[in-house]
C-alpha cells in the first residue's frame, strides 16, 4: 500500500510540475494568425501580403501555413525540456527551431535565430 501511494504522490509531483514549467502539445495545436514581429525590440506590423498568413499545427505532428499568400505543409515536433517546436518539409533539408518565448490560450510568440540575427514572431488566434 506504501509504495502505491508514493508512486501516486511521484506521478502527482510529475505532473504537476509539468503543467507549471512546460507547455504541452495539445496548447500549440490550433490555428495561429500572425500578429506580428518584434525586431531589436521595436514592433512591426505584418506587411499586406502577410495580411493572412498562419501557422496550423495539429496533434498528429503535421502542420499547414500561410506564407506570404503561398501555403504550406510539413511536420512539426514539440521539445517540451528546449522549449522548441521544430519545422520540417519537403524542401527542408535541416528543421527549422523555433524557441517558444510565450504561450497563452491567444498568444504565441516564438524565436527564429540566425548566425547574425534574431526575430520574435508573435501569433494570435483570431486575425
Amino acid at each position: 500500500m506504501r509504495k502505491i501511494i508514493k508512486q501516486f504522490i511521484l506521478i502527482s509531483i510529475v505532473i504537476f510540475t509539468i503543467s507549471v514549467n512546460g507547455q504541452s502539445k495539445e496548447e500549440i495545436c490550433k490555428k495561429w494568425y500572425l500578429d506580428g514581429y518584434i525586431f531589436l525590440g521595436i514592433p512591426y506590423s505584418p506587411e499586406k501580403k502577410e495580411k493572412n498568413d498562419f501557422m496550423n499545427f495539429k496533434i498528429d505532428n503535421t502542420f499547414t501555413n500561410m506564407d506570404e499568400g503561398v501555403f504550406g505543409k510539413g511536420i512539426w515536433k514539440w521539445d517540451m525540456k528546449n522549449k522548441t517546436i521544430y519545422l520540417s518539409d519537403n524542401s527542408a533539408k535541416e528543421s527549422l527551431p523555433m524557441k517558444l518565448i510565450k504561450l497563452s490560450k491567444n498568444q504565441l510568440i516564438v524565436l527564429l535565430e540566425d548566425e547574425k540575427n534574431s526575430i520574435k514572431v508573435s501569433f494570435k488566434t483570431k486575425k
